[in-house]
């Protein structure tokens, strides 16, 4: 194919089908790499998949599962391609000498815009939604030749994608050998495939022995570690030829595949989707997407952040999409951030179905309430790192990115910063359940893993902090919890004079361990207590390894924060 034409298409709208109603255009917008569709069992997840997955399936108007294609219409962004192509085949075709058949330009008006066409392309197009197109004059009858020409295009494109399904009852199981190269979207034919792929000459068995087997071992880890993928003949021959099954090896031992978890099952079926099922005949030619049905099923919730993150990065390195349906909230907290993913809501009330495009988070909290998601089951993020302020937290992540090169976990995820706003730290504790006192906000009741970072506001040599930071640090050393106490006044009073000098273009000495910060950048930024937090953002594109690692207890302390951050996400990253 000249173009990739998934990546073209923009929406897709559908009038009815099975539980949803025909009172209403249901809209799925199809711009991004994974499209994640939540909603309770019996909601009408899966029916949207059918409507999807109709837009990819050859043959009938009316396919197999009885969605009626005549009623969808499809959203594309015109790219020159398309709309040039389809003109030069309209001139070359009819010859028709009319000015807009050779006039280019006029096409070219329409680039980057919508357009809207019907399955069947009896309609003319609309573009962003109204009839751009005069057509009310007779000599304008090669125009429209020319459009409807366009729109046959991108539907002959879009009939040379396939998608792959894999629906929530799966299984992989042994099999007896045959030519079929086919998996049902239940797994049925998965173990032969993976004989061909292993046995026969046609095929590279490096795809299953080393490819697949790695890209298991990258989701797996670290709670599995499989040294091989095999294929072997079971029991004996029957008449219809011999029964094979596939076996992984770890620590020495050979494991059936029909015996293991439901989960492991399931990321071997992803990842034969993935790369076995397009090397095979019938679909090598073919642009592919994919749907996947629960595939958080028996699947813990590590395990399942480590399967979603997979399959965002696959989509968006082959520029393909994923169609995900799920209840799992995991699943939520892992694409809601994400830049090139699109969340939907299915519900269903009185019988009929409706789809929400989930663009805030009060709608993604709706979502968690229809799951039956209550806040005390779900840590919207593995740990929270309490600061005074937004400032400190500019600083902290460039520092733990300083100090620790690999680091690769994700704020919003793997850890959040909360602001506990300096004198408001008063109203603040971290006393087990049964210290607590009734007039105090406690941080453990938000989240048990927790780190407090605190200036110490010191002056001088001998001086201490005061009571509430007294209180609050022992608080949080009595919970096992880390309480840095800046060792400087505050925590500018770590920056090195080579960064701060560098960002504003100018030579400080290194500030003092005790020194006033503000008055200290008086002369290079005046009303600092107001640009905090543009000073930070200037400064720390500026800090080094090298500037910083011998201030005071800084590299220490980043790397405490650091390892709570990794005991918070055992495994993660």
């Amino acid at each position: 194919m000249a173009n990739n034409v998934l990546l073209l298409l923009s929406a897709l709208e559908f009038d009815s089908y099975k539980s949803f109603s025909s009172h209403e255009t249901h809209q799925l917008e199809l711009g991004t790499n994974i499209t994640l569709i939540i909603g309770k069992n019996n909601s009408g997840k899966s029916s949207l998949i059918d409507v999807i997955e109709s837009l990819f399936r050859k043959g009938h108007i009316t396919d197999s599962r009885g969605v009626d294609r005549d009623k969808l219409r499809l959203v594309f962004k015109l790219d020159e391609t398309h709309i040039l192509e389809g003109f030069r085949d309209n001139q070359r075709n009819r010859a028709l000498p009319y000015q807009y058949l050779s006039d280019f330009e006029y096409a070219r008006q329409f680039l980057g815009k919508n357009m809207s066409m019907c399955w069947q392309n009896s309609l003319v197009p609309d573009i962003n939604g109204e009839n751009e197109i005069p057509l009310n004059e007779p000599w304008q009858e090669g125009l429209l030749h020319s459009w409807v020409n366009v729109t046959s295009r991108y539907g002959r494109d879009i009939s040379d994608v396939a998608m792959l399904r894999i629906s929530a009852e799966r299984d992989i199981v042994p099999e007896i050998e045959t030519d079929n190269e086919e998996i049902s979207e239940n797994g049925e034919g998965a173990t032969n495939l993976v004989r061909k792929f292993i046995n026969t000459e046609s095929y590279d068995e490096s795809v299953v022995e080393k490819v697949i087997l790695k890209e298991l071992n990258t989701i797996m880890q670290p709670d599995a570690f499989f040294s091989a993928i095999r294929i072997q003949q079971i029991g004996e021959r029957t008449e219809k030829g011999y029964r094979w099954e596939i076996y992984l090896e770890e620590d020495g031992k050979r494991y059936a595949i029909s015996k293991s978890g439901s989960g492991l099952k399931t990321i071997i079926l992803i990842l034969i989707n993935l790369y076995l099922i397009p090397l095979t005949e019938k679909y090598r030619s073919l642009e592919l997407c994919y749907a996947f049905e629960e595939i958080e099923n028996n699947l813990h919730p590590a395990l399942q952040r480590r399967v979603f993150d997979y399959l965002y990065d696959f989509a968006a390195e082959k520029n393909t999409k994923i169609f995900i349906t799920s209840h799992s909230p995991v699943a939520i907290n892992t694409f809601y951030r994400k830049d090139n993913a699109k969340l939907y809501h299915v519900t269903k009330t009185n019988g009929e179905s409706s789809l929400t495009d989930i663009t805030n988070g009060s709608e993604r909290n709706q979502i968690l309430d229809d799951l039956g998601v209550r806040a005390s089951d779900l840590f919207q993020t593995n740990g929270i790192i309490w600061v005074e302020g937004p400032s400190d937290r500019i600083y902290i992540l460039q520092w733990l990115k300083t100090f620790v090169p690999d680091f690769n976990y994700k704020e919003g995820l793997h850890f959040q910063f909360m602001y506990y706003g300096g004198r408001l730290l008063s109203h603040y504790e971290a006393n087990e359940f049964e210290d607590r006192t009734d007039d105090l906000i406690n941080v453990l009741t938000t989240n048990r893993n927790a780190v407090i970072v605190m200036d110490s506001d010191i002056r001088k040599p001998k001086g201490r902090i005061n009571k509430t930071k007294m209180r609050v640090r022992n608080e949080f050393e009595k919970a096992g919890l880390y309480c840095w106490v800046t060792k400087g006044k505050e925590i500018e009073n770590y920056l090195s004079a080579e960064a701060i000098s560098n960002a504003f273009g100018t030579t400080l000495q290194q500030v003092e361990r005790y020194e006033l910060f503000p008055e200290y950048i008086s002369k290079t930024c005046k009303n600092f207590e107001n640009k905090k937090v543009d000073v930070a953002r200037k400064i720390s594109p500026y800090i080094t390894y090298n500037n910083s690692v011998g201030i005071l207890d800084l590299k220490d302390s980043v790397l405490k924060v650091y390892f709570e951050i990794k005991r918070w996400n055992p495994g993660e990253v």
